[in-house]
């Protein structure tokens, strides 16, 4: 028991460390791959819940369960299989996108920079279309100081850009000058 529970705990500590590495902004992509890591860390997701829900079962089928045992498996088993459902939903719901992504011009674009715990920073860059709706993507390191240089010059920026709408990943993106000029 003891031998299998150390096991278990080398698993999840590898593969949370492999979650970090698909999470961290710093080497988060556009495009294709940047739609690869996004599903390779939903699945993550969706993979250790239902790990978890087989440890829950695992628990279930001892002998002398208690009803307050049963109920609060029960309870954590429906948390969890409604997340992996809601990870994996995201991604299907995307497939129709591949082929004609969703396209929108931002305005009053920001660049933000939120700093982890651990010392690691998380990018993202929101805009607003001109129907006032406000969109917010995480970036990678290299965009996002892009960004902060092309605003830190006094230019204005606006950028035309191409997503998937329901996990939220950046496909492409170009800045452009008000006057429609592009810029990378």
């Amino acid at each position: 028991m003891l031998v299998g529970l150390a096991l278990l705990g080398l698993v999840l500590w590898f593969v949370c460390g492999a979650l970090v590495l698909f999470v961290d902004s710093a080497v988060l992509s556009l495009g294709l791959v940047g739609f690869v890591q996004g599903v390779l860390r939903q699945l993550l997701g969706a993979g250790l819940a239902l790990l978890a829900v087989g440890i829950c079962l695992h628990f279930l089928r001892k002998p002398g369960a208690t009803g307050k045992r049963v109920l609060a498996c029960a309870a954590v088993i429906c948390v969890l299989l409604a997340f992996s459902v809601a990870c994996l939903c995201s991604l299907v719901l995307d497939l129709p996108y591949l082929h004609q992504p969703a396209v929108a011009r931002l305005d009053q674009l920001r660049f933000e920079q939120d700093v982890v715990n651990d010392g690691g920073s998380r990018y993202s860059l929101e805009g607003v279309t001109p129907d006032g709706t406000v969109l917010s993507f995480p970036v990678s390191r290299r965009v996002f100081h892009s960004g902060l240089d092309a605003v830190g010059s006094g230019r204005e920026l606006q950028a035309e850009i191409t997503y998937l709408p329901h996990t939220d990943v950046l496909l492409s993106l170009d800045y452009l000058t008000p006057k429609g000029s592009a810029s990378r």
